[in-house]
């Protein structure tokens, strides 16, 4: 901690060196005159609104947040965590109901149309153009406190099979002692591919788990943030793949 304060100080000096300040007024002759002028009537001190101090208050805390983050790397991780639609995260311990080795759980939601998915989750679905002769087999929605999730099952060429998941809401990965998790480029937003035995689950605009979300899975999975919403690919897919299916949503 005294390494990391040290740091901290070094920073904010190279910081005040950089600052240009403006030159400092005649503060002697303006105390002059305000002697020699008349009394002033006694003035109402001055308050804030109650509304403002909330606000102040806040920005106080959240200054005083991010400078404990700058210190400490982990808390840092955890806000980034906590404000993201992804959140990826190591998990020592399965949560309450997942076993430490479970199988992968089955996908379920209620079988509808394009169109009832589409008006409940308040926005059009993406559909991949690649590759040539994609076929979906059905669409599943599962509806959350809150939010609601799509998932899309697709059978491609050659047995180029997958699951696209399309959210509203917020997703968790909660990474196993053997999964890893990869920044991906080329997806215009945050973006990760995933591999191993890792435990999904939805989260709503509170940061809350969303009840009966969360499921066990080790299939490969490219997942990726835009428009403020939340895509999902999982399938026995080569990052290459996944890429491309992504890049080709319309």
């Amino acid at each position: 901690m005294a390494d990391e304060m040290s740091s901290l100080e070094r920073d904010l000096e190279r910081l005040a060196r950089a600052v240009a300040y403006p030159p400092a007024p005649p503060l002697a002759a303006a105390v002059r005159r305000r002697l020699a002028a008349a009394p002033e009537a006694p003035r109402r001190p001055w308050t804030l609104p109650p509304v403002r101090w909330a606000l102040a208050a806040a920005g106080a805390t959240a200054l005083v947040v991010a400078l404990a983050l700058g210190v400490w790397a982990p808390g840092r991780e955890a806000v980034a965590d906590f404000f993201d639609r992804i959140r990826i995260f190591r998990e020592e311990e399965p949560p309450a109901g997942v076993t430490a080795t479970p199988p992968p759980a089955e996908i379920v939601g209620e079988e509808v149309s394009i169109t009832e998915a589409e008006g409940k989750l308040g926005f059009a679905l993406r559909q991949p153009s690649y590759p040539d002769g994609l076929r979906l087999e059905r669409t599943l929605l599962q509806e959350f406190r809150g939010f609601s999730a799509v998932a899309l099952f697709y059978e491609g060429p050659s047995g180029l099979d997958f699951a696209l998941f399309e959210t509203n809401g917020a997703v968790g990965k909660g990474l196993g002692p053997d999964a890893t998790a990869s920044p991906v480029a080329g997806l215009g937003g945050e973006a990760y591919w995933l591999e191993g035995r890792r435990t999904v689950a939805y989260y709503n605009a509170a940061g809350d788990l969303a009840e009966g979300s969360q499921r066990s899975t080790d299939t490969n999975t490219l997942i990726w943030d835009e428009g403020g919403h939340v895509f999902r690919l999982e399938g026995d897919l080569s990052p290459e793949e996944a890429l491309r299916i992504a890049q080709s949503l319309r």
